[in-house]
C-alpha cells in the first residue's frame, strides 16, 4: 500500500523538468553581458562626487 507522500513524490520524478544546460549558460552569459555594459555606463559614486565638486560654488551642500 502506498501512500499519498510516495505518489506524490513518483507523480513529480516522471514530470521534473529537465534542465537544458547549454541554454541557460547562454542565458547566463547574456545576462552578465547586459550587466558589464550597464557597469561601463553607469557613474560611480566618486565620479559623481567629483561632478558635484568641481563647480565653482559650494551651495551643493
Amino acid at each position: 500500500m502506498t501512500t499519498i507522500w510516495e505518489r506524490m513524490a513518483k507523480e513529480w520524478r516522471i514530470s521534473k523538468p529537465k534542465i537544458n544546460k547549454a541554454r541557460l549558460e547562454e542565458d547566463i552569459r547574456g545576462n552578465l553581458d547586459n550587466v558589464m555594459k550597464t557597469i561601463e555606463k553607469s557613474n560611480s559614486v566618486p565620479s559623481v562626487l567629483d561632478a558635484i565638486n568641481a563647480d565653482a560654488d559650494d551651495d551643493d551642500w
